[in-house]
């Protein structure tokens, strides 16, 4: 989460853009990052929802243009498994090749995401900027993770009836 705080801020002291942070659940860092965002001086440009019901997560996709995790232990996550599943563009960490961490992901999904490098606010920043500049991109990453999803992710009635012709 100090990964994508970090980057939103770089992006609101340096740029007038109309910019707004939802910040979903909740953890052991939040009050910190309140406390950071506070002194910054833009905590209008922040939601910070806390723990939210899982029914409601997919409000919060169809409110983002973007989806950003800073995960940096995997990117096949519940949370983003839902983005995927919402089709919203996606902005997820480089595969970690030296740990072996999401080095299969990619396979799934290639090119429909924006890949950051890890634990790097200002590459994401960089990332963030880009998506924000170019509305198209958006729409072209969303579109594309809607087509990839199909090769990897099945609806639950498709798994029970596979389940069923075992």
């Amino acid at each position: 989460i100090r990964v994508f705080v970090e980057a939103v801020l770089g992006i609101l002291s340096s740029k007038n853009v109309a910019l707004r942070a939802i910040v979903v659940g909740s953890g052991s860092l939040l009050d910190e990052i309140k406390h950071k965002v506070t002194c910054s001086g833009f905590e209008n440009r922040f939601y910070f929802t806390g723990s939210v019901p899982h029914a409601h997560i997919l409000g919060f996709h169809f409110l983002s243009d973007i989806y950003v995790s800073a995960n940096s232990d995997g990117n096949l996550t519940n949370a983003n498994l839902e983005a995927i599943a919402a089709g919203t563009c996606m902005i997820i960490p480089a595969p970690q090749h030296e740990k072996y961490i999401d080095v299969k992901t990619t396979d799934y999904l290639a090119d429909a995401v924006s890949y950051f490098k890890h634990d790097d606010p200002d590459d994401l920043r960089d990332k963030i900027l880009h998506l924000i500049n170019n509305p198209y991109e958006i729409a072209r990453l969303s579109s594309k993770l809607a087509m990839t999803k199909k090769s990897f992710m099945r609806s639950w009635d498709e798994r029970v009836q596979e389940a069923m012709e075992i």
